[in-house]
């Protein structure tokens, strides 16, 4: 998890793949762990807001799914709702984005 969140910060196209592939490794080793979904939708929703991901997995559909695990995993976590506002916001639900 550390060094996808860690990859994901550089903030450049090849380090959110890597990011992506960290977050995923932390979820196949732990998928009790909220924040390593949260980060993970976080990172996709970064691919399509930046044009950085042609996945089939890049869509903000699917950031919105795995944030939205992560609030339900975590729901006492700072930034797991950050993640999944910022999802919301993307796909214009202002009124959740703002509720979160």
């Amino acid at each position: 998890f550390l060094q996808g969140r860690n990859a994901f910060n550089k903030f450049r196209p090849k380090d959110n793949q890597k990011a992506i592939r960290f977050l995923e490794q932390a979820i196949a080793k732990d998928p009790n762990y909220g924040r390593a979904y949260a980060q993970l939708g976080f990172a996709r929703r970064t691919n399509v807001a930046t044009g950085w991901g042609d996945g089939p997995d890049d869509t903000l559909e699917k950031a919105l799914e795995l944030t939205k695990k992560g609030v339900a995993l975590n729901p006492e976590d700072s930034l797991t709702p950050l993640f999944f506002a910022a999802v919301k916001r993307e796909l214009r639900q202002f009124p959740e984005a703002l509720n979160s």
